[in-house]
C-alpha cells in the first residue's frame, strides 16, 4: 500500500508537469484502482475477524466477569499489616490478631467522668430555659 501511495504521489507530480498527458491519467487511475482494491481486501479481512471474534466470544461473558472479579478481589486483599512494634506481618493469623486488637481498642468503652460533665453543664454557657418554654417542650406530642 505504501508503494502504491508513493507511486500516486509521483504520478501527481508528473501530472502537474504534463497536465494533458492521457497515459499518465490512465496509469494514475490504474494505481488508484489497485490501492482501492487493497483497502477493500483489508476491510473485508477485518470484518471477517470481527465476526469470528464476536461468534467465538458472544456467549461467554463468564470469562470476562471472572477476570474482572479476580482483579477486584486482588485490590481488596490486605497483604501486610503493622503490629505495635511497627513490624510488617504477612501471616494470616497475625493479621487477624492485629485487626482484632485494633477494633477492640477502637470500640472499647471509655470511663466517663460524670463529675466533669456535671461541672460543665453547671457553667453558665448554656442559658436556662424559661418555665413556660420548658412546659411547652415537655408537653405530650399530639397531632393537633
Amino acid at each position: 500500500q505504501n508503494t502504491l501511495q508513493l507511486e500516486i504521489v509521483d504520478l501527481e507530480k508528473l501530472m502537474q508537469k504534463n497536465p494533458g498527458s492521457n497515459q499518465i491519467k490512465e496509469q494514475m487511475n490504474l494505481v488508484k484502482h489497485k490501492l482501492n482494491l487493497l483497502e477493500q481486501e483489508d476491510i473485508v479481512r477485518d470484518l471477517k475477524f470481527m465476526k469470528q471474534n464476536n461468534f467465538e466470544n458472544a456467549n461467554k461473558p463468564g470469562r470476562w466477569l471472572a477476570y474482572k472479579l479476580k482483579k477486584e478481589r486482588e485490590k481488596r486483599i490486605i497483604h501486610q499489616l503493622q503490629d505495635e512494634l511497627v513490624i510488617l506481618q504477612n501471616n494470616e493469623e497475625e493479621k487477624k490478631k492485629i485487626a482484632l486488637k485494633y477494633f477492640e481498642d477502637l470500640y472499647r468503652q471509655k470511663i466517663i467522668e460524670t463529675d466533669k460533665i456535671d461541672q460543665y453543664l453547671k457553667t453558665d454557657r448554656m442559658s436556662s430555659i424559661e418555665e413556660e418554654k420548658r412546659n411547652i417542650l415537655n408537653r405530650e406530642i399530639t397531632l393537633t
